[in-house]
């Protein structure tokens, strides 16, 4: 009988210890409020308003083998901002899902689907991708500047300006650096032009083609202070 009675009080109290334990874990709660002051603030465009138009093209000269290269389409992006700033750029595909898996590859060997942006989908048909890389020398500030590419968040940065350092949607960040320079430099007004290089699959790939298919891509550019 003395086990007994032990038992169910030692139940007793871990059962009220365990109650006791709860209330105190929700009696507090910590509320962090975090910002940034900087110096200078940036604002991004693009020339024409950022319209890129491939215009019409006709199924006739469509490939019914392999993909088809439709070419590329410049533009440039300009930053400015009203003091010297140190900043990057990323893009997002606002087509995600959509980008024709090989276009990438296809387009630039160098490159694979991660790197693709998509141009829309028609009855769940996937329409086609583009790469969008910088095909020229940068201008900061009145002058030649270096092209810079970070896959790491920053850690480590590459000097290039093709195809083979294309934007990746939500990973791959360009920035700029002055000459002969490695990391980031600040510049109160970045010019950089950007191609926009399309691909289209093989006609049997493509949707319902006796019908108008769009191209239908959106891409989202932002100022990453750095």
């Amino acid at each position: 009988m003395k086990r007994i009675h032990y038992g169910i009080a030692a139940l007793f109290v871990a059962h009220l210890a365990a109650f006791a334990t709860t209330t105190l874990a929700a009696e507090s709660a910590d509320l962090a409020v975090k910002g940034m002051i900087r110096p200078a603030a940036c604002d991004i465009s693009l020339s024409d308003n950022g319209a890129v138009n491939f215009g019409n093209i006709f199924v006739k000269d469509l490939s019914d083998t392999t993909f088809n290269r439709i070419g590329g389409r410049n533009l440039t992006l300009t930053v400015t901002c009203d003091a010297a700033a140190m900043f990057g750029i990323t893009a997002t595909d606002g087509r995600a899902g959509t980008a024709t898996p090989g276009a990438a590859a296809f387009l630039h060997s160098n490159q694979n689907d991660a790197a693709a942006f998509g141009v829309g989908s028609v009855d769940g048909t996937n329409v086609g991708a583009y790469l969008l890389y910088r095909s020229a020398a940068a201008n900061g500030d009145g002058n030649a500047i270096v092209s810079l590419s970070t896959n790491n968040g920053g850690t480590t940065w590459t000097s290039a300006w093709d195809a083979n350092n294309a934007f990746v949607p939500g990973a791959r960040m360009h920035a700029w650096a002055a000459t002969g320079q490695t990391a980031p430099g600040s510049f109160q007004s970045v010019s950089q032009t950007y191609t926009v290089a399309l691909a289209l699959p093989k006609t049997g790939d493509l949707p319902d083609l006796t019908q108008a298919v769009p191209i239908d891509g959106l891409a989202t550019l932002t100022i990453n202070y750095l």
